[in-house]
């Protein structure tokens, strides 16, 4: 099935699809559940619930699997699984922006590097869109107490022992799911839930390179509200004003290969980082560490990325931007650096 809806197959079981007239055959789904299609005979037409983007294996004429279960219990679950690239949102990304500048907030990650890595890429996002309270590292130590929400981010990988939500992650028709509601998404999430005394706001995807996807489409909705001001270079600090408006920098950090061959273990992390001087001050705008890796299939895993300039709207500033390895040698068939930097303020 290569749409993303549930579709079901049509097979007249004639000469062509290899049964004879005298056939009467017990037949079985085995992949993505097992479940009893009963007998088959000649010139039926044979109908089977197929997952978007997915497959459904059938065997006929064999054994009988074990535990297989009914083909209604079967139909049931694949018209429950909601599969999509694009992100599901129960709670706007306009409102997330607000709430994470008007109220307290307690974040907890899940307990991965990659998680880990892309809390950060959506917490930059959150903190830029309105002059967010506080920042990632402020969020994680707020009192209970003192906290108006909750939000939680992360994927199976990191959060399938945490006790607010890692029962909802499910491993079920030979894949990752997010189990909510009665339905079972393969697709990022954002969904919103007071179960757990504090308000909470879930960020999640049963996968890592889906909360990335969530990251990406939250970044890029920020930006469609921004109009580009200015583009810098990033080999040069030359001095430009910051616009009045509610002003974001906008950047691109890239790893690239010249050759595709696989890299040495010794490769240290790049250090990405951007600086501000005003006023004969240096201050460190934003940085992140991040090994050395290039995605199967050219997978992003970040594009844009922003950061708040409202601080220093309307003053004039030098931006530094680096990139290099924490330590230890390069590796001549590994380029990174930045793609692109520019300035924007809001339409």
């Amino acid at each position: 099935n290569r749409s993303f809806d549930l579709a079901y197959t049509d097979i007249k079981l004639d000469e062509k699809a290899g049964f004879k007239p005298s056939d009467r055959v017990s037949a079985y789904t085995v992949y993505p559940m097992k479940a009893s299609l009963g007998t088959l005979t000649f010139g039926q037409s044979l109908k089977v619930p197929v997952i978007g983007k997915d497959c459904v294996v059938v065997e006929v004429g064999l054994e009988q699997p074990k535990e297989a279960h009914t083909l209604s219990a079967y139909e049931q679950i694949a018209q429950t699984v909601h599969r999509s690239f694009e992100p599901v949102y129960h709670v706007s990304p306009e409102r997330l922006f607000r709430l994470c500048k008007d109220h307290s907030i307690l974040l907890h990650i899940g307990d991965s590097p990659r998680d880990r890595r892309l809390a950060k890429q959506l917490v930059d996002t959150l903190s830029a869109a309105e002059e967010a309270r506080g920042d990632m590292a402020q969020w994680e130590h707020t009192p209970v107490s003192q906290a108006d929400y909750r939000i939680i981010i992360g994927t199976s990988e990191g959060l399938n022992t945490h006790p607010q939500i890692g029962q909802c992650f499910v491993d079920t028709l030979y894949g990752k799911y997010i189990d909510w509601n009665g339905r079972l998404y393969s697709a990022p999430l954002v969904v919103e839930s007071e179960s757990s005394g504090i308000p909470t706001i879930y960020l999640i995807a049963p996968r890592p390179e889906q909360l990335a996807q969530l990251s990406m489409d939250m970044t890029d909705r920020l930006i469609k509200q921004y109009r580009e001001t200015i583009e810098l270079s990033p080999l040069k600090a030359d001095p430009v004003v910051v616009p009045a408006n509610s002003p974001l920098l906008c950047f691109e950090p890239f790893f690239s290969y010249i050759i595709h061959a696989p890299l040495p273990d010794t490769l240290e992390p790049v250090r990405f980082e951007l600086e501000v001087e005003t006023d004969g001050k240096t201050i460190s705008l934003w940085s992140e560490e991040i090994p050395p890796f290039c995605s199967a299939h050219d997978a992003k895993w970040w594009k844009d990325r922003v950061v708040s300039l409202k601080a220093f709207a309307g003053r004039e500033v030098r931006l530094t931007a680096t990139a290099k390895h924490t330590s230890g040698p390069g590796h001549p068939n590994f380029l990174f650096g930045y793609k692109r930097i520019a300035i924007l303020e809001k339409k």
